[in-house]
């Protein structure tokens, strides 16, 4: 190419500065109205909601989004954190998400109790009382169902390897769900 031509080069943008929730609403506004973002992505990737003709901010959708998002950080930091405790505390048990996402929805004094029986799980499975086997369509799930706390439940299977496998965690409220999920996984 010659030196008295031009050439135009559009790139994805670049990796920015801080989070992109964190970025001023004003800001992901004037990117829309030069046409650098669409208002979707603005939705998308900043959770500003820009609605409207000429385009505005909804502060109160945008409050919205960004709230969720938080809380979805949270959850998952809450998340691994149980995950990382359970595994420092319990070597002869593995966890699936499910059965930590179950335990995080009980109360204080449930989470109490469920974790009395899952430390006597990991010390030793036969002081367990056993409520009962539970078998999916055909018999193929064997699936295990310990009590505490009289409402709460927690479901569990030998695992391929030594030790239990902990598949879910929840109460009485939650029973329907929790072995539809088990149909589903075993």
């Amino acid at each position: 190419m010659r030196w008295t031509r031009r050439a135009f080069l559009r790139t994805a943008g670049g990796g920015g500065f801080g989070p992109a929730m964190s970025r001023d609403p004003e800001k992901v506004l004037r990117d829309v109205e030069q046409g650098l973002i669409s208002a979707r992505r603005a939705e998308e990737a900043y959770g500003v909601a820009i609605r409207g003709k000429p385009p505005r901010i909804d502060e109160e959708e945008t409050a919205r989004l960004r709230g969720r998002v938080q809380k979805s950080k949270k959850r998952k930091k809450r998340l691994e954190s149980v995950q990382k405790r359970f595994g420092v505390l319990y070597k002869n048990l593995t966890f699936t998400d499910r059965a930590v996402e179950g335990f995080l929805a009980l109360t204080e004094d449930f989470q109490l109790k469920a974790e009395e029986v899952i430390h006597r799980l990991n010390a030793d499975e036969s002081q367990i009382s056993v409520k009962r086997k539970v078998f999916g369509k055909g018999g193929k799930m064997n699936v295990l169902e310990v009590d505490f706390a009289y409402s709460g439940r927690i479901y569990f299977q030998r695992d391929s390897q030594p030790g239990l496998k902990i598949l879910v965690i929840g109460t009485k409220n939650t029973q329907d769900q929790d072995l539809a999920f088990l149909e589903r996984v075993t």
